[in-house]
């Protein structure tokens, strides 16, 4: 019973160590681009400041029901180019595409 008492207490005190050490933190920064919509479950990339955002929905958290989870007229059907810092937004449809880019997008 000591040796079980004595493991566990080695395993806190570990477990207690490397949890102080943790050499990272996070700050999230919000940032308001006016005209950008609520989106959720897209693609993203960043280039020289700039962000492209790609697909996601428009809806909000998709419903629980397998039938009505993702319905299609819930997609984001716009690419925004979004510049943060001079809060600038562009944004195309994918509606003018070819068929076969358009739904991959």
């Amino acid at each position: 019973m000591k040796k079980i008492i004595f493991l566990f207490a080695s395993f806190l005190f570990l477990i207690s160590q490397a949890q102080s050490s943790f050499p990272f933190d996070v700050v999230l920064t919000p940032i308001n681009v006016t005209g950008l919509p609520g989106l959720h479950s897209y693609a993203f990339a960043q280039h020289n400041g700039k962000w492209l955002i790609i697909g996601g929905r428009k809806d909000g958290i998709h419903a629980r029901q397998p039938f009505n989870a993702f319905p299609e007229n819930q997609n984001n059907t716009d690419i925004y180019v979004v510049d943060v810092v001079n809060n600038q937004l562009w944004s195309a449809s994918v509606n003018s595409l070819p068929v076969a880019l358009k739904e991959q997008l």
